[in-house]
């Protein structure tokens, strides 16, 4: 029978409140240590394996990170009691080098019922659930509408999904000034602060979207090359009223992937540096609307 110690600290022991605080910070510096952690006592595991789970990568993930394979993450799910994907897992990225079918795809959102930032834009995975989401990265009009039998103006936006929205990043959704109409949608979205767009151009869009919307902190064009506006003719009057819009912001984005994985674990991604700026534009410290990031700074 292990013997029973009054006052821990008498003994050399740690209390289970620091004990569990360094864990769980060993853990959260490195997952990909975190199944040698769960080998020291029960207890550690009970404590630093939910962590395992917090962010899915199931490709190149950052260094110091595990990268999930889909048979693994789905015999985990088979093995755990149906809370355990609820209340571990807050991150997943289904963007994959392999291919992740529908069905599989479905079977990993309904275990991970707590999720609150996914990327998922290659397959329609997102349409039916109703998962309390507060940052998305997905291609909008295949989500909404997958067999676009009808134009995106007449897509649901008031689908669950979009209800809590704060942050939302379109990554393969093409633009045209023709078009603007069609987003006007996203203006509706109750919790959206923060929208950001893969694409060309499109300042008709972009200024439709900010005129509507009574939520919208930051619009954001991400783009991997530097603009050429100022070497490609004149901009019309609406042109140069979106550019004075503090809410507008134009940055590089070479790896939408590394800098979604980065935001997930804390660091600064898109969102923050797009932050920033526009906090020094607002306190006049910068007097333009483009900004080309260093993605080499974490």
């Amino acid at each position: 029978m292990p013997p029973t110690f009054t006052n821990p600290q008498e003994h050399g022991l740690l209390p289970p409140e620091l004990e569990r605080e360094i864990f769980e910070f060993a853990a959260l510096s490195r997952p990909v240590t975190i199944p040698k952690l769960m080998l020291v006592a029960w207890h550690i595991k009970e404590w630093v394996e939910p962590l395992l789970y917090r962010t899915i990568v199931f490709d190149d993930p950052i260094d110091g990170y595990p990268a999930f394979t889909i048979d693994v993450l789905l015999s985990a799910i088979r093995s755990k009691p149906a809370f355990f994907f609820h209340d571990a897992v807050r991150h997943i990225s289904f963007q994959t080098g392999g291919y992740i079918s529908p069905a599989d795809g479905m079977v990993v959102i309904s275990a991970c019922s707590g999720v609150e930032n996914i990327v998922a834009y290659r397959d329609p995975l997102l349409g039916d659930s109703q998962l309390p989401l507060k940052r998305l990265s997905t291609a909008l009009r295949q989500m909404l509408n997958p067999f676009e039998s009808t134009p995106l103006s007449q897509a649901d936006f008031a689908h669950p999904l979009l209800s809590h929205l704060t942050h939302l990043e379109l990554r393969s959704d093409f633009l045209r000034a023709a078009d603007a109409d069609e987003w006007t949608g996203l203006a509706t979205l109750p919790q959206l602060t923060h929208l950001a767009f893969h694409s060309y151009i499109t300042f008709p869009v972009f200024k439709h979207i900010l005129d509507t919307s009574s939520t919208l902190e930051l619009l954001v064009l991400l783009t991997p090359y530097v603009p050429s506006w100022e070497t490609e003719g004149g901009r019309d009057k609406e042109d140069e009223y979106l550019l004075r819009d503090m809410r507008f912001v134009v940055m590089t984005c070479g790896d939408p992937h590394r800098d979604w994985q980065m935001g997930a674990r804390g660091g600064k991604d898109h969102w923050k540096r797009a932050e920033e700026f526009t906090a020094s534009r607002r306190a006049g410290l910068v007097n333009q609307w483009f900004i080309e990031t260093d993605e080499s700074i974490p």
